[in-house]
Protein backbone atom coordinates (compact mmCIF):
# COMPACT_ATOMS: atom_id res chain seq x y z
CA UNK A 1 0.00 0.00 0.00
CA UNK A 2 1.15 3.47 -1.01
CA UNK A 3 0.40 6.25 1.76
CA UNK A 4 1.03 10.08 1.27
CA UNK A 5 1.06 12.93 3.48
CA UNK A 6 0.54 16.82 2.06
CA UNK A 7 -0.70 19.85 3.46
CA UNK A 8 0.28 23.43 4.62
CA UNK A 9 3.89 23.82 6.07
CA UNK A 10 3.83 24.08 9.60
CA UNK A 11 0.37 21.93 9.91
CA UNK A 12 2.40 19.07 11.67
CA UNK A 13 3.20 17.05 8.47
CA UNK A 14 6.36 15.66 9.09
CA UNK A 15 5.50 15.30 12.94
CA UNK A 16 2.80 13.25 12.02
CA UNK A 17 4.70 11.00 9.83
CA UNK A 18 7.77 10.52 11.76
CA UNK A 19 5.13 9.11 14.63
CA UNK A 20 2.60 7.20 12.70
CA UNK A 21 6.10 5.60 10.70
CA UNK A 22 7.58 4.49 13.49
CA UNK A 23 4.10 3.22 15.08
CA UNK A 24 3.89 1.00 11.41
CA UNK A 25 6.95 0.15 11.64
CA UNK A 26 5.97 -2.14 14.61
CA UNK A 27 4.14 -4.33 12.33
CA UNK A 28 4.70 -3.78 8.67
CA UNK A 29 7.98 -2.84 6.84
CA UNK A 30 7.96 0.78 6.11
CA UNK A 31 9.85 2.26 2.86
CA UNK A 32 9.74 6.08 3.91
CA UNK A 33 10.27 8.78 0.83
CA UNK A 34 10.86 11.84 1.71
CA UNK A 35 10.12 14.16 -1.37
CA UNK A 36 10.15 17.77 0.63
CA UNK A 37 12.71 19.97 0.19
CA UNK A 38 13.17 20.87 3.66
CA UNK A 39 14.50 17.35 4.67
CA UNK A 40 13.92 15.65 8.29
CA UNK A 41 13.00 12.12 7.98
CA UNK A 42 16.69 11.19 7.63
CA UNK A 43 17.07 13.13 11.45
CA UNK A 44 14.16 12.46 12.70
CA UNK A 45 14.14 8.73 11.88
CA UNK A 46 17.93 8.22 12.99
CA UNK A 47 19.67 7.45 10.24
CA UNK A 48 23.20 8.86 9.58
CA UNK A 49 24.22 10.25 6.11
CA UNK A 50 25.98 8.41 4.28
CA UNK A 51 27.64 9.60 0.79
CA UNK A 52 27.73 6.17 -0.42
CA UNK A 53 23.72 5.83 -1.01
CA UNK A 54 22.14 8.67 -3.38
CA UNK A 55 19.47 10.42 -3.83
CA UNK A 56 16.48 9.50 -6.18
CA UNK A 57 17.57 12.74 -8.29
CA UNK A 58 20.97 11.74 -8.26
CA UNK A 59 19.79 8.68 -10.82
CA UNK A 60 17.34 10.32 -12.87
CA UNK A 61 18.39 9.15 -15.92
CA UNK A 62 18.71 5.75 -14.63
CA UNK A 63 14.94 5.62 -13.49
CA UNK A 64 13.74 6.70 -16.53
CA UNK A 65 15.71 4.62 -19.08
CA UNK A 66 14.51 2.04 -17.20
CA UNK A 67 11.15 2.11 -16.79
CA UNK A 68 10.88 3.16 -20.84
CA UNK A 69 9.73 6.91 -20.84
CA UNK A 70 10.44 8.91 -23.40
CA UNK A 71 13.26 11.77 -23.32
CA UNK A 72 10.93 14.63 -24.18
CA UNK A 73 8.60 16.07 -21.86
CA UNK A 74 5.21 15.45 -23.55
CA UNK A 75 6.07 12.33 -25.12
CA UNK A 76 6.42 10.59 -21.35
CA UNK A 77 4.51 8.38 -20.71
CA UNK A 78 3.78 6.73 -16.73
CA UNK A 79 1.78 3.59 -17.34
CA UNK A 80 4.20 0.46 -16.96
CA UNK A 81 5.19 -0.63 -19.90
CA UNK A 82 3.30 -3.91 -20.69
CA UNK A 83 1.56 -3.59 -17.54
CA UNK A 84 4.86 -4.69 -15.42
CA UNK A 85 6.80 -2.68 -12.92
CA UNK A 86 9.88 -2.18 -12.76
CA UNK A 87 11.00 -0.89 -9.55
CA UNK A 88 10.89 -3.23 -6.46
CA UNK A 89 11.53 -2.39 -2.95
CA UNK A 90 14.13 -5.29 -2.43
CA UNK A 91 17.88 -5.41 -2.14
CA UNK A 92 18.26 -7.07 -5.67
CA UNK A 93 16.35 -3.98 -7.36
CA UNK A 94 19.17 -2.08 -8.76
CA UNK A 95 17.48 1.22 -8.12
CA UNK A 96 16.59 0.76 -4.57
CA UNK A 97 20.04 -1.12 -3.64
CA UNK A 98 21.34 2.58 -4.53
CA UNK A 99 18.95 4.82 -2.77
CA UNK A 100 17.79 3.12 0.20
CA UNK A 101 19.43 3.76 4.43
CA UNK A 102 17.87 0.77 6.21
CA UNK A 103 17.10 0.88 10.37
CA UNK A 104 15.53 -2.34 11.45
CA UNK A 105 12.02 -2.29 10.01
CA UNK A 106 11.84 1.45 8.19
CA UNK A 107 14.07 1.95 5.13
CA UNK A 108 14.41 5.52 3.63
CA UNK A 109 14.38 6.88 0.57
CA UNK A 110 15.51 10.65 -0.20
CA UNK A 111 14.25 12.52 -3.39
CA UNK A 112 17.02 15.73 -3.46
CA UNK A 113 18.39 18.40 -1.00
CA UNK A 114 19.55 21.56 -2.13
CA UNK A 115 23.19 21.44 -3.82
CA UNK A 116 25.24 24.41 -5.15
CA UNK A 117 25.04 22.95 -8.44
CA UNK A 118 21.27 22.53 -8.57
CA UNK A 119 20.83 26.66 -8.01
CA UNK A 120 19.88 27.09 -11.39
CA UNK A 121 16.44 24.92 -11.09
CA UNK A 122 13.23 26.75 -10.64
CA UNK A 123 10.78 25.02 -8.16
CA UNK A 124 10.08 21.71 -7.91
CA UNK A 125 9.40 20.66 -11.23
CA UNK A 126 13.02 18.32 -12.06
CA UNK A 127 12.41 16.89 -9.13
CA UNK A 128 8.49 16.28 -8.48
CA UNK A 129 8.97 14.14 -12.68
CA UNK A 130 11.29 11.92 -11.11
CA UNK A 131 9.20 10.77 -8.28
CA UNK A 132 6.41 10.99 -10.57
CA UNK A 133 8.06 8.10 -12.75
CA UNK A 134 9.39 6.26 -9.61
CA UNK A 135 6.37 5.83 -7.75
CA UNK A 136 4.13 5.02 -11.45
CA UNK A 137 6.48 2.03 -11.70
CA UNK A 138 7.20 1.09 -8.36
CA UNK A 139 5.56 -1.74 -6.55
CA UNK A 140 5.57 -2.70 -3.16
CA UNK A 141 5.21 -6.48 -1.43
CA UNK A 142 2.03 -7.62 0.47
CA UNK A 143 3.44 -7.02 4.16
CA UNK A 144 4.54 -3.61 3.35
CA UNK A 145 3.55 0.17 3.33
CA UNK A 146 5.23 2.51 1.33
CA UNK A 147 4.87 6.22 2.97
CA UNK A 148 5.67 9.55 1.14
CA UNK A 149 6.31 12.69 3.09
CA UNK A 150 5.54 15.39 0.09
CA UNK A 151 6.32 19.12 -0.39
CA UNK A 152 3.44 21.30 1.05
CA UNK A 153 0.37 22.71 -1.20
CA UNK A 154 -1.22 21.33 -3.94
CA UNK A 155 1.13 20.84 -6.53
CA UNK A 156 1.66 17.27 -5.69
CA UNK A 157 -1.93 16.84 -6.79
CA UNK A 158 -2.11 18.96 -9.63
CA UNK A 159 0.61 17.59 -11.68
CA UNK A 160 -1.14 13.82 -10.66
CA UNK A 161 2.18 13.07 -9.01
CA UNK A 162 0.21 10.96 -6.55
CA UNK A 163 -1.51 9.06 -9.04
CA UNK A 164 -0.08 5.76 -7.74
CA UNK A 165 -0.26 6.09 -4.41
CA UNK A 166 -3.57 4.48 -2.74
CA UNK A 167 -3.95 6.64 -0.20
CA UNK A 168 -3.86 10.34 0.46
CA UNK A 169 -3.63 11.76 4.86
CA UNK A 170 -4.25 15.39 4.61
CA UNK A 171 -3.24 17.05 8.22
CA UNK A 172 -5.30 20.30 9.53
CA UNK A 173 -4.85 22.96 11.91
CA UNK A 174 -8.19 24.35 12.71
CA UNK A 175 -6.98 27.94 11.37
CA UNK A 176 -8.17 29.56 7.65
CA UNK A 177 -4.66 29.74 7.10
CA UNK A 178 -4.33 26.10 6.84
CA UNK A 179 -7.71 25.13 5.85
CA UNK A 180 -7.27 27.36 2.68
CA UNK A 181 -4.16 25.26 1.66
CA UNK A 182 -5.75 21.87 2.76
CA UNK A 183 -9.22 22.90 0.88
CA UNK A 184 -7.31 23.92 -2.22
CA UNK A 185 -5.61 20.60 -1.98
CA UNK A 186 -8.68 18.29 -1.27
CA UNK A 187 -10.62 20.41 -4.25
CA UNK A 188 -7.43 19.19 -6.56
CA UNK A 189 -8.03 15.37 -5.63
CA UNK A 190 -11.12 15.45 -6.49
CA UNK A 191 -10.72 16.99 -10.13
CA UNK A 192 -8.64 13.91 -10.50
CA UNK A 193 -10.90 11.79 -9.41
CA UNK A 194 -9.18 10.82 -6.07
CA UNK A 195 -11.23 8.97 -3.61
CA UNK A 196 -8.87 7.50 -0.62
CA UNK A 197 -8.72 11.21 0.92
CA UNK A 198 -8.56 11.10 4.88
CA UNK A 199 -8.18 14.44 7.42
CA UNK A 200 -6.49 14.50 10.37
CA UNK A 201 -7.12 16.73 12.80
CA UNK A 202 -4.22 18.34 14.45
CA UNK A 203 -3.30 20.23 17.24
CA UNK A 204 -6.96 20.27 18.41
CA UNK A 205 -7.89 22.21 21.58
CA UNK A 206 -11.59 21.29 22.15
CA UNK A 207 -14.95 20.26 20.28
CA UNK A 208 -15.41 23.56 18.69
CA UNK A 209 -12.13 23.16 16.69
CA UNK A 210 -13.52 20.24 14.74
CA UNK A 211 -16.95 22.18 14.00
CA UNK A 212 -14.71 25.11 12.82
CA UNK A 213 -13.20 22.57 10.67
CA UNK A 214 -16.34 20.89 9.31
CA UNK A 215 -18.05 24.09 8.89
CA UNK A 216 -14.68 25.52 6.92
CA UNK A 217 -14.87 22.56 4.57
CA UNK A 218 -18.83 22.93 3.76
CA UNK A 219 -18.92 18.84 3.84
CA UNK A 220 -18.89 15.90 5.76
CA UNK A 221 -15.02 15.47 5.46
CA UNK A 222 -13.41 11.74 6.67
CA UNK A 223 -11.22 12.20 9.49
CA UNK A 224 -9.29 9.30 10.81
CA UNK A 225 -8.21 11.07 14.19
CA UNK A 226 -7.78 14.15 15.56
CA UNK A 227 -4.85 14.73 17.60
CA UNK A 228 -4.77 17.09 20.84
CA UNK A 229 -2.23 20.30 20.94
CA UNK A 230 0.30 19.08 23.34
CA UNK A 231 2.87 20.89 24.65
CA UNK A 232 5.18 17.63 24.79
CA UNK A 233 5.13 16.93 21.34
CA UNK A 234 5.88 20.45 20.44
CA UNK A 235 8.99 20.26 22.39
CA UNK A 236 10.27 16.96 21.28
CA UNK A 237 9.92 18.43 17.98
CA UNK A 238 11.56 20.98 18.37
CA UNK A 239 14.56 19.45 19.69
CA UNK A 240 14.58 16.74 16.93
CA UNK A 241 13.74 14.17 19.63
CA UNK A 242 10.70 12.69 17.97
CA UNK A 243 10.26 9.03 19.47
CA UNK A 244 6.71 7.91 20.17
CA UNK A 245 7.84 5.42 22.58
CA UNK A 246 9.27 8.38 24.65
CA UNK A 247 5.40 9.98 25.01
CA UNK A 248 2.70 9.66 27.78
CA UNK A 249 0.46 6.73 26.97
CA UNK A 250 -2.20 9.44 26.66
CA UNK A 251 -0.22 11.18 23.42
CA UNK A 252 0.44 7.32 22.39
CA UNK A 253 -2.91 6.41 22.05
CA UNK A 254 -3.66 9.22 19.61
CA UNK A 255 -1.17 8.15 17.06
CA UNK A 256 -1.72 4.03 17.78
CA UNK A 257 -5.43 4.88 17.35
CA UNK A 258 -4.64 6.55 13.64
CA UNK A 259 -2.48 3.83 12.94
CA UNK A 260 -4.90 0.92 13.38
CA UNK A 261 -7.00 2.43 11.30
CA UNK A 262 -4.01 2.90 8.66
CA UNK A 263 -3.32 -0.88 9.14
CA UNK A 264 -7.47 -1.51 8.17
CA UNK A 265 -6.64 0.48 4.33
CA UNK A 266 -6.34 -1.72 1.53
CA UNK A 267 -5.24 -0.78 -1.87
CA UNK A 268 -6.36 -1.12 -5.26
CA UNK A 269 -3.50 -1.33 -7.42
CA UNK A 270 -6.12 -1.79 -10.62
CA UNK A 271 -7.99 1.99 -9.49
CA UNK A 272 -3.97 3.35 -9.00
CA UNK A 273 -3.23 2.36 -12.95
CA UNK A 274 -6.38 3.18 -14.14
CA UNK A 275 -5.12 6.66 -12.78
CA UNK A 276 -1.86 6.74 -14.47
CA UNK A 277 -3.13 5.52 -17.55
CA UNK A 278 -5.43 8.79 -17.52
CA UNK A 279 -2.47 11.11 -16.46
CA UNK A 280 -0.81 9.41 -19.91
CA UNK A 281 -3.30 10.40 -21.99
CA UNK A 282 -3.74 13.70 -20.37
CA UNK A 283 -0.05 13.73 -21.16
CA UNK A 284 -0.59 13.16 -25.08
CA UNK A 285 -3.38 15.87 -25.30
CA UNK A 286 -0.98 18.24 -24.00
CA UNK A 287 -3.51 18.93 -21.23
CA UNK A 288 -0.21 18.48 -18.31
CA UNK A 289 3.14 18.60 -17.62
Amino acid sequence: MKIAIIGKWWAGKTTISVLLIQALAKHKKIVAIDADSNKNLIDYLWFQKDKNILELWDIKSEIFKISWVAGSEYDRKYYPKNDIWVFYTDENDSIFSKISYKNENIQLIELWSPREQRIWVTGMCPYNETIKVYLSNLVEKENEIIFIDFAAWSEVAGKWIIASVDHILIPLEPNSKNLDVAKDIYKTLKLIHFENIHFIANKVRNAEDIKYIKNYFESDIDFIWSIPFSKEVMKADISGNLNIDNFSDEIQKNYLDIKDKILLLSSDRKKALERVKELDILKWDKKCH
